[in-house]
């Protein structure tokens, strides 16, 4: 089903590679509209509107125990790095070594936008080795992103810290891949060829 809104709803950027399958979209139109049409960061934990840090932290309880996890895993490396002698900084702009402020995990001025969907049908011989009926995977990039005002002047970055979702691709009804394959493979269409 992702393939093929990927493809069906935005034939046009593919266009230039008919007959060739896709790979990896990066498109920052097709990425923002996936965005709007439920395959944001807020959307893989259940979560409709809003779609900053701190409320998917307040709201979202395997997002809240995801940032615990991380925070936990990081204040273990902070101890076992100073344990060695050398200093963490959250905020410096010296050649040190630097770690992430946990607070961007569950500001308001922070969201994951999709920044990639890789296409890993090629994966589907990992699903057979474990037993398990898959025509590979599809998996979605998130990166860390903030946006706030501060004196009056809009600052907005991206941080280091990405995040990825993987799915399965379900078989064909026949249990076959070809038709989830084929989704990830432009057609030529009018739109594409050039005129006589």
């Amino acid at each position: 089903m992702i393939a093929a809104f990927l493809l069906g709803a935005f034939a046009a950027p593919f266009a230039h590679a008919a007959g060739h399958p896709v790979t990896i979209v990066d498109d920052p139109r097709v990425l923002a509209e996936l965005d709007t049409k439920g395959y944001g960061f807020a959307g893989l934990f259940g979560v409709d509107g809003k779609d900053d840090l701190k409320t998917l932290y307040d709201s979202a309880p395997a997002y809240h125990a995801l940032v615990e996890t991380v925070a936990a895993d990081v204040a273990a490396l902070r101890a076992e790095i100073k344990a060695g002698g050398r200093t963490l900084y959250e905020v410096t702009d010296g050649n040190v070594g630097r770690i992430i402020d946990m607070r961007w995990l569950k500001t308001n001025a922070a969201r994951f936008r999709v920044v990639g969907v890789v296409n890993r049908l090629d994966r589907r011989d990992f699903a057979a080795l474990g037993n398990e009926t898959s025509c590979g995977e599809v998996r979605f990039i998130y990166r860390l992103a903030y946006s706030f005002k501060k004196n009056g002047k809009q600052l907005a970055s991206r941080l280091p810290f990405n995040f990825s979702a993987i799915y399965r691709v379900a078989p064909d009804a026949d249990g076959g891949c070809a038709g989830a394959a084929g989704r990830w493979t432009p057609q030529l269409d009018d739109r594409s060829m050039p005129a006589g």
